[in-house]
Parts: C-alpha cells; structure tokens; sequence
C-alpha cells in the first residue's frame, strides 16, 4: 500500500520539485515519484537510489519507479546538473513500513496460576517484526480502562522485535478483571494508523476475601 501527499516539495536553494515529496509504502509495494526541473540552466536530472537508480537524464522529468520495494535503507535523491556541471540535490521522504496483524501478551507467573494479592508481576506485551519503531505506542487496559502508556523510541529502519513491560501488583479489586495491551503505529499525515490488540490476560488474585466469580 503506497500513501502520500499531494503537494509539491524540494529544497529551495534547488530548482527540483517531487510530487509528492514524502510517500509511505508498505515493505514489498511498489512506489512511483515524479522529479522535475524548470532550472534556466537545465543540464540534466536524475534519480540515485538502490532500487530504481536512472542515471543523469536530459528530459526535465524523470520518474523514480520500483515495483517492489525491498531495500529497507534505501533513501532515494533527485540531483539536477546545471550545463556548468554544477550539481544539487532533493532527497524524498521515504518511510517504509511493517506492522503484524497479531501481538502477544505475558505473565512472570506463566499464565497459569492465580496472582497473589499485593506481590508484583511482570506483564509482557511482545510486537514482532514491526517498523518503524520510532511510530509505535503502546497502550495497557485493565478491563476497558487504559492503565499505563509507553511510547517505543528507536531510529532503525529495519524491523525489530519489541516488548513493553508493565510491572502489576495485583489488589483484591482486580480479581476476574482482565488486562490487555494494544499497539498503535501513526505513520504521519502521509500514512495510515494501525492498531492491533492483544488476547485478554484473565486476572484471578488469590486472596482470602476475593469472592469467586458469581455463575449464571
């Protein structure tokens, strides 16, 4: 899925406009921008990249085109040559992305066992195979309401495996409630918003006076 705005950008100091300047492609889409001079001393433009790299071009425009786009560093640049062969250059926004379609969440006490009252766990909510990381957010919910938020910070392109851990010190008043946690990626004005929610962990509190759940 390729995403993006309609707005000519470049660098000012540059005679290049790319339409769009800033696009948002999921890894394996394919992508198309448009470069183009209207310099006085036009000499020539082209696209430097490691997938779709065109070389100098004497036509004013020039298209940067790859089908499918799988080079997670790549970051693409228009240069235009003056007839002095001078060189300048607009590089495009380029944010590739990756986001699973599930997440998982964890217990320290292995899902199995009731929690004791007061004692303090570590609830694990794992993101596999997701960038760009820097975009991520993840929310904690006991029952339907949000308990914590940690925004995920990292300038890797590539995608990673994350975790948030969330320290839970059960009181009587969790017993049978359940907490879940959610991811939310925002791409931009360029892009979409994902979110993705993980199973409910099921909370039972052992406790003296925690009364059992009442049956239909």
């Amino acid at each position: 899925m390729l995403l993006y705005s309609h707005v000519t950008g470049g660098d000012a100091s540059c005679a290049i406009d790319l339409i769009p300047p800033r696009v948002v492609v999921k890894y394996g889409d394919s992508v198309s921008v448009n470069c183009s001079s209207s310099a006085s001393d036009f000499g020539g433009i082209g696209w430097e990249a490691s997938q779709g790299d065109t070389g100098l071009q004497e036509t004013r425009h020039v298209m940067w085109t790859v089908k499918r786009l799988i080079h997670w560093e790549i970051s693409p640049l228009c240069f235009l040559n003056n007839v002095h062969d001078k060189q300048c250059s607009t590089r495009l926004g380029l944010v590739i992305y990756t986001f699973p379609e599930n997440i998982s969440i964890s217990s320290s006490n292995n899902n199995n066992k009731a929690m004791k009252e007061n004692v303090e766990y570590n609830l694990s909510c794992s993101i596999l195979n997701i960038a760009p990381v820097q975009n991520l957010t993840i929310k904690w919910y006991r029952g339907d309401t949000a308990i914590h938020t940690e925004i995920l910070t990292n300038d890797k392109k590539k995608p990673t495996n994350q975790t948030s851990v969330f320290s839970f010190k059960p009181m009587r008043q969790d017993h049978q409630t359940t907490i879940r946690c959610e991811a939310h990626m925002d791409l931009g004005p360029e892009g979409p918003q994902f979110n993705a929610s993980s199973q409910e962990l099921n909370i039972d509190v052992e406790c003296s006076h925690c009364s059992e759940k009442t049956q239909p």
